[in-house]
């Protein structure tokens, strides 16, 4: 079992993997939380190790699978933990037009958008602001 299941996007959380059979101490002993490594994984007992979470995404159903080595052995726990979705906190355009208003409203602007639509044919430039976006590195898209 694992003591969260959720982090933010940016990782540096520290969670904790609890089972059986993860051997003695050794540097070799790691946990994985998808498709990423931890940042580091550091052995507390034969049944318990901390994982300081990297910076992530979930991109598929393997991404939530949490996964200890230790003592020679792998063990999977299936979907058991999740980065924090993206959350969107605010839209603005090139020529300075923002929408911060609630989400729920976000749909009603997309389909009558207004100034925050641009020139017709589009190529207008859209900023948008909020959390959880993913590392320095992601590249999101947005639909």
């Amino acid at each position: 079992s694992i003591d969260g299941d959720n982090a933010p996007a940016v990782g540096g959380v520290l969670i904790t993997a609890t089972g059986q059979y993860f051997g003695s101490f050794s540097a070799t002993n790691r946990a994985r939380l998808g498709r990423t490594d931890c940042e580091s994984s550091t052995w507390v007992s034969d049944s318990s190790l901390v994982c300081k979470v990297a910076a992530g995404i979930v991109a598929g159903a393997a991404d939530t699978h949490v996964v200890v080595t230790g003592g020679g052995l792998v063990s999977t726990l299936a979907a058991s933990f999740v980065y924090d979705l993206p959350k969107v906190t605010g839209l603005e355009t090139a020529g300075g037009v923002v929408d911060t208003s609630p989400r729920n409203d976000w749909e009603a602007n997309i389909l009558n958008p207004g100034d925050l639509a641009g020139p017709p044919g589009g190529g207008n430039q859209l900023t948008v602001s909020g959390s959880n976006f993913g590392a320095a590195d992601y590249l999101p898209t947005v639909t």
